[in-house]
């Protein structure tokens, strides 16, 4: 893969953008799975609000979170806090359905089943996105709490899709074709931003469908977060030399 260094000499990184998106994707289902535990474990808690004390305290509350629990899965580690629930009548005792009490993997099945639903690419199949992360128990879930957390999900979707990006830092960028599979297992060409935050988190920044050496959807894709305020310096951008990336950033780069 190809970067420019600062003087704007061609720089060699190699399978640098695969392990930028997977890093992302990891991150990505991190956030999701610990997201949807702990709307369910609201659920929980608002399904008990009526159970209340003398002085109208609530009999079940939460009350922080367990240690965090490692879980293996096929990108690597996921790292997941079980929320703790109090029941002060000492009367009702929270499971998870979707977090397993001894469990430690999970069934994470790849990459590609995660990124269209990422980047809003498909239909974004909840059911499908749900179950790529926790596995086929979650087609038994209570229909109100699956959606309520693809309710959840949505308006996340929604801000991660709208987000203001002139405040965010990134030290490096990766721009690069990654293959996706739909809900009705039909691939898909993407075209991938992703960038290493201040924190050191990798975060996928924009997704949209194309092929790597067409220059019209990378310029589209680079506009719009243009658009939404980060100003890309080609400089700190990793690609591959023939990448249609290289001619949009020549033509939407602030400088020009």
């Amino acid at each position: 893969m190809q970067a420019h260094s600062e003087r704007g000499e061609p720089t060699r990184d190699t399978n640098a953008f695969e392990h930028a998106l997977h890093l992302a994707i990891r991150n990505y289902a991190e956030r999701f799975a610990q997201s949807a535990i702990d709307v369910e474990t609201a659920r929980f808690v608002d399904a008990h609000s009526a159970r209340t004390g003398p002085e109208g305290r609530r009999h079940v509350v939460r009350n922080g979170y367990m240690p965090a629990r490692v879980l293996q899965t096929g990108i690597g580690p996921l790292t997941i806090k079980q929320p703790r629930v109090k029941d002060r009548s000492e009367q009702v005792t929270f499971t998870s359905s979707l977090l397993r009490r001894y469990a430690r993997t999970i069934a994470f099945s790849n990459m590609e089943s995660l990124l269209p639903h990422i980047g809003g690419t498909g239909r974004r199949n909840f059911t499908a996105l749900l179950r790529s992360i926790f596995g086929k128990h979650v087609d038994e879930l209570p229909p109100d709490l699956a959606r309520r957390i693809e309710t959840d999900w949505r308006r996340k979707h929604r801000m991660w899709d709208e987000r203001d990006l002139s405040t965010r830092k990134y030290s490096r960028l990766w721009a690069g074709p990654a293959s996706g599979t739909s809900s009705s297992g039909s691939r898909k060409s993407l075209l991938v931003l992703v960038g290493k935050a201040e924190n050191g988190d990798h975060e996928i920044i924009a997704m949209a469908e194309g092929a790597d050496a067409g220059r019209r959807p990378w310029r589209d894709l680079i506009r719009r977060v243009n658009n939404r305020g980060l100003a890309i310096n080609p400089a700190t951008v990793s690609a591959k030399p023939r990448s249609g990336v290289w001619a949009a950033l020549a033509r939407t780069s602030p400088s020009n």
